[in-house]
């Protein structure tokens, strides 16, 4: 009973379509910073001012850039999974909680017959916790929220001990296949 008390597991977000654009746009934004701030120095005439520009660049990057450098945890406690997203290594924020035995299905991605099970279920939210669709680990699990009543379904790297403990917690849902970790 002890190993169920407590997991947790950590993925990060490959850099891929929408999220490769957005570290793009970031870059751009960064330049047009400089740019900016040149044209300032430019205008009024004032050339000292630009010595400014590596630190205040420094404080752009630092305040921003965690935005577009993005982790996904899920912890499991006692029964409940808790997804947050990381932010550049320093913020978290809770996103979701969910007690494992109130999910309908919890079964891979790949397997046949995941589709149209998803599409039966109708989820209205989406809650994300991997690095990418293509990994071969790709887990969903559907459920209801308890407080707006709204279908919901959960995209999480599995592991082996993770699904250990989602077997555990509720059995009758939890199809357990062979994944990397």
């Amino acid at each position: 009973m002890d190993e169920f008390n407590l997991y947790e597991y950590v993925v990060k977000q490959k850099i891929e379509g929408s999220w490769r654009i957005k570290r793009m746009g970031m870059f751009a934004l960064y330049a047009l910073f400089v740019i900016i701030w040149f044209i300032f120095g430019a205008i009024t005439n004032f050339w000292p001012l630009l010595a400014l520009i590596p630190v205040t660049l420094w404080m752009v990057v630092f305040f921003t850039w965690r935005y577009v450098s993005l982790e996904y945890e899920y912890s499991i406690l006692a029964g409940e999974v808790t997804v947050s997203n990381i932010y550049g290594g320093r913020s978290k924020k809770a996103i979701l909680k969910v007690k494992i035995k109130d999910m309908s299905k919890v079964a891979p991605w790949h397997a046949d017959g995941a589709d149209e099970e998803i599409k039966k279920f109708a989820p209205t939210k989406e809650y994300n916790a991997v690095s990418t669709m293509d990994s071969p680990d790709v887990y969903y699990a559907l459920f209801t929220d308890a407080d707006s009543g709204d279908r919901c379904v959960l995209w999480f790297e599995a592991t082996e001990r993770a699904l250990k403990v989602f077997k555990y917690y509720n059995a009758s849902a939890t199809v357990v296949t062979k994944v990397r970790w």
